[in-house]
């Protein structure tokens, strides 16, 4: 399963969930759904979009031009009983 994140290249960071412009060290993993359900937030129709994101990121010192969605695959490495687990890490 693949999930997606914004990053901000010139600081370094990640968009967080909600349509304010903030962004942290960690920031959102996304499923592709729920990322262009995010970016709907920002205006109803598809030929705004691009537009309505500028102005409001740009309002928080943040330039859209200056992100990138960057993907990242889910693998699984190991499975380990739930009750092992929380004996071992708990």
């Amino acid at each position: 399963m693949n999930f997606f994140k914004i990053r901000h290249n010139p600081s370094g960071t990640f968009k967080m969930a909600g349509i304010n412009s903030q962004f942290s060290i960690n920031g959102k993993f996304w499923p592709l759904k729920h990322l262009k359900s995010h970016l709907r937030l920002f205006k109803w129709t598809r030929k705004d979009l691009t537009e309505s994101i500028e102005g409001q990121w740009k309002d928080n010192g943040v330039n859209p031009e200056d992100c990138d969605v960057v993907e990242y695959k889910m693998v699984e490495v190991s499975r380990t009983p739930l009750k092992e687990f929380i004996s071992k890490h708990m």
